[in-house]
C-alpha cells in the first residue's frame, strides 16, 4: 500500500494487491473537522463514497445511488480494538476488509 502525505494529513491513498496492481484509490478533501468524506475509485470504474466520524470510528460506504454497501465500526474491547465489517450482498468481502484497513491507517495518520 502506498500513501501520499501532505502536512501529516493523507489526502490520497492507493490500495495495491499482492501482484502490485492498483485495486482502489482513496481521495479526500485536505481538511475535515468531524466528518470524514472519502471518495473511493476502483480500477473497475466503480465509485463509492465513504463517510463517517473520527470520534465514533463509524463509517458507511455508499454507492452512487446512496445504497449502503459496507459498514465499518470500531469499538474498544478491554485493551484491544474490535472492528466489525458488514458487507452487502454483491460486494466483495476482500475489498471491504482492505477499505477497513486503509481507513484505520488513514485515521492513525490524522
Amino acid at each position: 500500500m502506498s500513501v501520499e502525505v501532505m502536512l501529516g494529513i493523507p489526502k490520497r491513498m492507493d490500495v495495491i494487491d499482492g501482484a502490485g496492481e492498483q485495486v482502489a484509490h482513496l481521495h479526500s478533501p485536505p481538511f475535515t473537522v468531524i466528518k470524514d468524506k472519502v471518495n473511493v475509485a476502483f480500477a473497475s470504474g466503480e465509485e463509492l463514497q465513504l463517510q463517517g466520524t473520527i470520534i465514533e470510528n463509524d463509517y458507511a460506504v455508499r454507492d452512487s445511488h446512496g445504497n449502503l454497501r459496507i459498514h465499518i465500526t470500531q469499538k474498544w474491547v478491554t485493551v484491544r480494538d474490535r472492528d466489525t465489517v458488514d458487507v452487502a450482498d454483491g460486494q466483495r468481502p476482500e475489498v471491504a476488509f482492505a477499505l477497513a484497513w486503509a481507513i484505520d491507517r488513514w485515521v492513525e495518520r490524522d
